[in-house]
């Protein structure tokens, strides 16, 4: 296999990883929320936030309260339709 084929065929599967990601992000800040364990306010994370914060296990992130500024796990909670 040439080197540029190899290439190619990496890009393509990097950017469908990508693409892969970025959904399950969208579709996790769509349906999702946190409650701070401080003062009790729920609060939504950017899509940006969220796929970089701190991940304890599938159910928790480390976040930061926007509204008293507490930082901590908080565990995701699914909205309710």
């Amino acid at each position: 296999m040439s080197p540029i084929l190899g290439l190619i065929q990496t890009l393509i599967i990097m950017g469908l990883v990508f693409i892969l990601a970025y959904k399950y992000v969208d579709i996790q800040t769509k349906n999702t929320h946190f409650e701070c364990p401080h003062c009790r306010s729920s609060f939504k994370l950017p899509k940006s936030s969220f796929a970089l914060a701190l991940k304890k296990n599938p159910y928790e992130r480390m976040v930061t309260c926007p509204v008293c500024g507490y930082k901590g796990w908080m565990q995701i909670i699914k909205d309710e339709k």
